[in-house]
């Protein structure tokens, strides 16, 4: 968008350069609708706009849109949960957990539960590989006063381990089921929002 005064023009790209640092996280063509919307909304408010130059009719427009980084978080933040189901990809899934924390008392609650879920996924992950290595050290153990502790442990005197290699098909199904469970939350979630 090209505007006749250089200080409006200034003004102009200051807020487009905010608001393509915004967007940077969303596909290219995604951030392009962005920009195009944006600039078309202030575009068509300066036209609206009662003011008397054009640099106060470009600040009225840029006032009543707001901060880029305020008004397009939501949108983002919906942006990521949707792509994030769509492709399955655990990356994907982090990145729309770690964009909607912060976003409000109950999409931060929902999000948090989703990072736990993260949490016990990658432990289940851990679990599995400490047994192939740490054989001795990892899994199920009781000792003759009951229940000792379950996952990776230095000392295993008078301890049992009961698991055994059973740990790992247990650990690979509790990554598996996990995992389904955080995407099929995100996709009930992210179609309740539509």
């Amino acid at each position: 968008m090209l505007l006749q005064t250089t200080e409006a023009q200034k003004v102009y790209e200051r807020y487009i350069n905010r608001l393509k640092r915004s967007v940077s996280s969303l596909p290219d063509e995604m951030q392009q609708d962005i920009r195009n919307e944006i600039s078309n909304h202030i575009f068509d408010s300066m036209e609206s706009s009662k003011k008397d130059t054009e640099l106060d009719r470009l600040l009225d427009a840029i006032d009543r849109l707001g901060d880029p980084e305020v008004f397009l978080k939501p949108m983002i933040a919906d942006y990521q949960v949707e792509y994030a189901t769509a492709t399955f990809k655990p990356l994907d899934v982090f990145r729309a957990i770690i964009e909607n924390l912060g976003a409000g008392f109950a999409r931060s609650l929902k999000f948090s539960v989703f990072g736990i879920l993260y949490l016990t996924l990658f432990t289940f992950a851990i679990l599995f590989v400490c047994k192939i290595f740490l054989p001795h050290n990892t899994g199920l153990f009781y000792s003759e006063n009951g229940f000792q502790a379950f996952g990776i442990i230095a000392g295993t005197k008078g301890a049992n381990e009961v698991l055994g290699y059973w740990l790992m098909p247990i650990a690979m199904a509790g990554c598996v089921l996990d995992y389904l469970l955080i995407t099929l939350i995100m996709k009930i979630t992210a179609k309740r929002r539509r």
